[in-house]
């Protein structure tokens, strides 16, 4: 049996002491995810850097009672999700609000493992690949706290 795995781009502490846990500042349904989810984000390293090579990266892990491998795996794909259709505007200068038109219309999900296990803390990384005629491309990775590839998604977005 083959067994290997790709490992994070960039290095994050693997401790809440170590870094702070962001709360979520957007209104509606996503000011909720607070009791569920604790966020520790990483700032991404732009000097000198084009935006197919800024890697926007985080820690998580979630709070909620999950019960079934149904149940992680659908935290983990709504997780997944938060922000990767943002990033190449973000990662181009633009605030959320002037890219609030962004819209999804293609993705998909890879999840080469079984035993997710969200209530550790995971290494979440998000990058475009490229962008351009009003289209982007950005995948989306999750790491365990060792560092093994636990998914990864691909997104195809309308700017």
């Amino acid at each position: 049996m083959v067994i290997y795995s790709a490992h994070p781009q960039v290095e994050v502490p693997c401790s809440s002491e170590e870094t702070e846990v962001e709360k979520t500042l957007e209104s509606g349904l996503y000011k909720n995810l607070d009791k569920f989810i604790e966020v520790c984000p990483h700032s991404a390293e732009k000097s000198g850097k084009q935006a197919p090579d800024l890697v926007s990266v985080d820690r998580f892990r979630i709070h909620g009672p999950l019960y079934t491998e149904a149940d992680q795996i659908t935290a983990l794909a709504f997780y997944m999700d938060r922000g990767l259709t943002y990033i190449p505007a973000n990662n181009a200068g633009f605030s959320l609000f002037q890219a609030s038109a962004c819209a999804t219309f293609d993705s998909a999900l890879r999840i080469p493992t079984h035993g997710v296990g969200l209530r550790t803390w995971h290494i979440s990384e998000r990058q475009t690949c490229g962008a351009g005629n009003a289209r982007a491309l950005s995948e989306g990775r999750v790491f365990d706290a060792k560092g093994h590839l636990l998914a990864s998604v691909t997104q195809k977005t309308i700017l």
